[in-house]
């Protein structure tokens, strides 16, 4: 038994050696001043630029201030700085979904929605007494996913923070 214990560790142990060198050695598409690789997330501000011009921003603007209990409003704005047509154009968040289509070369779209903001007292009720709201409330990005001459891509706007007052 301990030696079939042993052996089981040892193969365990090539197993992750050999899976973290592939991963080592895998290397991605050639990219210039971005980080999008097809089917992979960019995080350079919600913008890729690469070797086939694909020049794409993603920014999500909201109010300056607000205070619990109201509703405010969000948009998403997403740019093609590029020389070719992307298309399937999609965002997502945790709330919103929203069919940008097809965004020409030098095209911006934008996405106007509203979501709200909560209060202390509904936090509480939802999630206990030692819940509480955060000040400024943060709302995370979306997600923009599209497609240049049929290869895939996807990244990821900014987040805001909004002080509350």
């Amino acid at each position: 038994m301990n030696g079939k214990l042993i052996a089981l560790i040892v193969v365990i142990i090539i197993a992750v050696v050999g899976v973290s060198a592939f991963l080592l050695i895998q290397t991605p598409q050639d990219i210039s001043n971005g980080n999008d690789t097809n089917k992979t997330n960019g995080t350079n501000n919600g913008t890729i630029n690469n070797k086939t011009n694909v020049n794409v921003s993603a920014v999500l603007s909201g109010p300056s201030s607000s205070k619990e209990g109201s509703t405010i409003t969000l948009t998403w704005k997403v740019t093609n700085n590029g020389n070719t047509d992307i298309t399937n154009v999609q965002g997502s968040s945790q709330d919103e979904y929203y069919n940008f289509g097809t965004i020409g070369p030098g095209q911006t779209k934008t996405h106007t929605f509203n979501t709200y903001i909560p209060t202390t007292e509904g936090i509480k009720e939802d999630f206990g007494e030692n819940a509480t709201i955060s000040n400024p409330f943060l709302i995370g990005g979306f997600g923009l996913s599209f497609s240049v001459n049929g290869q895939e891509h996807s990244i990821q706007s900014n987040s805001i923070e909004i002080p509350l007052n």
